[in-house]
């Protein structure tokens, strides 16, 4: 399958980001993924799509809370314009109560979730604006419009990636980049293995494949009149089928 052009997808070695490094090597996307510290588990994302009869997607070790690691990703990013897609997906749960917050832990959880995103989006832009063409996907999560006790840090972090996506649009709307948000509900990923699910409710649990088959719409020429947005992928538990879970 010919290429359809270059894809960057952080945290791309498990749960929502190794379905999305799957779906979109699938399409015939070039894809690079970065990874924390899980060597196997980013060779396994690659084997795997080997086995499916798709091309390999390329793999970078970094850690987007380290800034010499965010240095050398986007000097590696700036070599291989132009980009077009890039999916911000990387980043990791964090709870505690206000009173007790760990600032160090919730530094590290702000430079993976918005300040590398923005490093790389300096990096990336250029060239899509350049080639008249990009699209920005943020992972977000029904967290970011929502208040949930503990929950205040990765709240922040995640409002203010959907925020960066706005802006976004609103500057290169105009040379053919869109920029838009995913927010998945209660998604079944390692990540969220230690939350209760919605009990009683298996219409509010979603898979990785819910977000993924999002990704690749946004992605798609379909989807060019799709901009500035965060879309909600969450069964529809905020939207009142139940206001206790």
């Amino acid at each position: 399958m010919e290429s359809r052009g270059r894809v960057l997808i952080t945290g791309g070695s498990r749960g929502i980001g190794r379905a999305v490094v799957l779906a979109t090597v699938a399409q015939g996307y070039k894809v690079t993924f970065t990874y924390k510290d899980n060597v196997q588990a980013a060779q396994e994302v690659q084997k795997e799509a080997e086995l499916a009869g798709f091309e390999a997607p390329d793999s970078i070790r970094c850690d987007l809370s380290n800034d010499r690691d965010v240095r050398l990703l986007c000097e590696f990013l700036d070599s291989r314009h132009p980009w077009y897609g890039f999916v911000h997906n990387a980043g990791f749960s964090y709870d505690s109560l206000l009173a007790q917050v760990d600032v160090d832990k919730a530094k590290n959880l702000m430079e993976t979730g918005v300040w590398s995103m923005v490093r790389m989006l300096k990096t990336i832009l250029p060239g899509m604006s350049r080639a008249r063409m990009g699209r920005i996907i943020f992972i977000s999560s029904i967290a970011a419009s929502n208040a949930w006790q503990g929950n205040a840090i990765y709240s922040a972090v995640k409002a203010a990636g959907e925020a960066i996506c706005r802006g976004c649009m609103a500057e290169y709307r105009s040379r053919g980049v869109t920029a838009n948000s995913i927010a998945p509900g209660y998604i079944q990923t390692d990540l969220m293995a230690k939350y209760d699910k919605p009990a009683g409710h298996r219409e509010l649990v979603g898979a990785t494949a819910h977000v993924a088959s999002m990704v690749i719409h946004l992605l798609s020429n379909q989807a060019e009149y799709v901009n500035g947005q965060t879309l909600v992928i969450d069964g529809g538990r905020i939207r009142g089928i139940t206001t206790h879970v």
